[in-house]
């Protein structure tokens, strides 16, 4: 006869490991085959696929501590240079002759970075 195992599982735990497994498989398995099939896909898989890795460190708190990971990140020399260059294109918004289509651009620019930085700090 088949018994039950004495030990139960954290189900918190195994909904968070569900979930990373799925943002996992969306990021790296879906989003190369969309990009084969179309352009609009990967727009819409990658912010998927990064708030999926966000809830999954919510729920089990797997992640690398906050502060030290992203005072490491904000004094790498790469998000120097890349803080650098979101100050020059915001202040190039100033002299544009289309205000309304580079403001567009530069919040593209800036969500996009932002769910990079979700992302990174999401990774356990």
């Amino acid at each position: 006869m088949a018994r039950v195992s004495p030990t139960t599982a954290d189900p918190v735990a195994e909904a968070a490991a569900l979930l990373r497994r799925v943002a996992f498989a969306t990021l790296i398995l879906v989003v190369p085959t969309a990009a084969l099939v179309t352009r609009r896909g990967v727009v819409v898989l990658i912010p998927i696929g990064i708030s999926l890795l966000v809830i999954a460190s919510a729920l089990d708190g797997a992640q690398r501590p906050l502060a030290t990971t992203a005072r490491r990140l904000a004094a790498s020399p790469a998000t120097i240079a890349g803080g650098i260059a979101l100050f020059w294109c915001a202040l190039s918004l100033v002299w544009t002759p289309f205000p309304a289509e580079a403001s567009e651009r530069f919040l593209n620019i800036a969500v996009t970075i932002g769910m990079a930085v979700l992302g990174y700090l999401a990774l356990p």
